[in-house]
């Protein structure tokens, strides 16, 4: 791809939108003749790139084309003006909006793919409920320190491992799912938790929601609101920390579960916009958008 820079007696000077290399064509190079096919790519070939000014051409009889998630990359490839060229506004708006876009395996798209892996749910018992409890109280007492900014010591860190093994023999993810559940329920970790049962009962219902994988993305996504909402009205430096390490958390699902970051795409697609203000290292821009039809 590439930018035409200067268009003159018997030459054509073009620059790489790859790496800035500029290109002098003579008149009579063949190369000249093909550059008319350079102004369009299409959205997978967009991925990564980011332009100025674009125009999107969308057709309503292309319906496996439209989609929510195609449409939504085309969209942030472009900073400042973007032109949407389409031959019927309101069918195309509507392909967009029932096609979401996600990719799926064979057996899904026959309908014949389980809803998520199946998870052995631990019976309630006095057993269960000491292995809660235990790292339940541990887990707070370290999250304490840290945003106290008091270091935690190895015999602290050997313990709480120790539990989280513990509560991962009983159910598989068990000691991430109770931090999920502690995070949520609880916001500070220097609240007490006076009802264990419940405690309990939120735990294994985590575990319960974790097999249903639509379920689990979408509980993520109001996590990660209700961690936004909370750090825009933190006001104080001991709330900050706490929104922050609950996002560190977060985050680092994230890193090890993909789903859950295509999840956030589809539920808050302002935060693309936001990841590609940050790549470009300039502020927000208001963007300018018109259809022609």
């Amino acid at each position: 791809m590439a930018r035409v820079e200067e268009v003159g007696a018997g030459r054509l000077v073009v620059s790489s939108l790859v790496d800035g290399t500029v290109h002098e064509l003579k008149a009579g190079d063949r190369m000249a003749e093909r550059l008319d096919l350079a102004y369009a790519i299409n959205v997978h070939i967009a991925q990564g790139v980011t332009t100025d000014h674009g125009m999107l051409a969308l057709r309503s009889s292309e319906r496996r084309l439209l989609s929510e998630r195609s449409f939504l990359v085309a969209l942030t490839r472009i900073a400042d003006k973007v032109a949407l060229i389409v031959d019927d506004g309101r069918a195309v708006e509507r392909g967009v909006s029932r096609n979401a876009g996600n990719k799926t395996s064979a057996l899904e798209t026959i309908g014949k793919a389980g809803t998520g892996t199946m998870i052995r749910m631990p019976e309630t018992s006095p057993a269960t409920d000491t292995a809660v409890e235990r790292y339940a109280r541990l887990f707070l007492a370290v999250e304490q320190q840290a945003i106290d900014g008091r270091p935690t010591s190895t015999a602290q860190e050997r313990e709480l491992g120790a539990a989280a093994a513990a509560l991962d023999r009983v159910r598989v993810n068990g000691a991430e799912d109770l931090q999920i559940v502690l995070d949520r329920e609880l916001g500070s970790p220097g609240t007490v938790w006076n009802d264990l049962g419940r405690l309990t009962q939120a735990w294994l219902q985590e575990g319960q929601i974790r097999t249903d994988r639509g379920a689990y993305a979408e509980r993520f996504v109001a996590d990660w609101k209700a961690v936004m909402a909370d750090s825009m009205a933190a006001m104080t430096n001991r709330s900050e920390a706490i929104v922050e390490r609950r996002q560190e958390r977060l985050e680092t699902r994230i890193l090890s579960e993909t789903t859950l970051e295509r999840a956030l795409d589809r539920g808050l697609p302002e935060r693309q916009l936001q990841i590609d203000e940050l790549k470009s290292g300039g502020p927000p821009r208001e963007r300018n958008f018109s259809i022609e039809i």
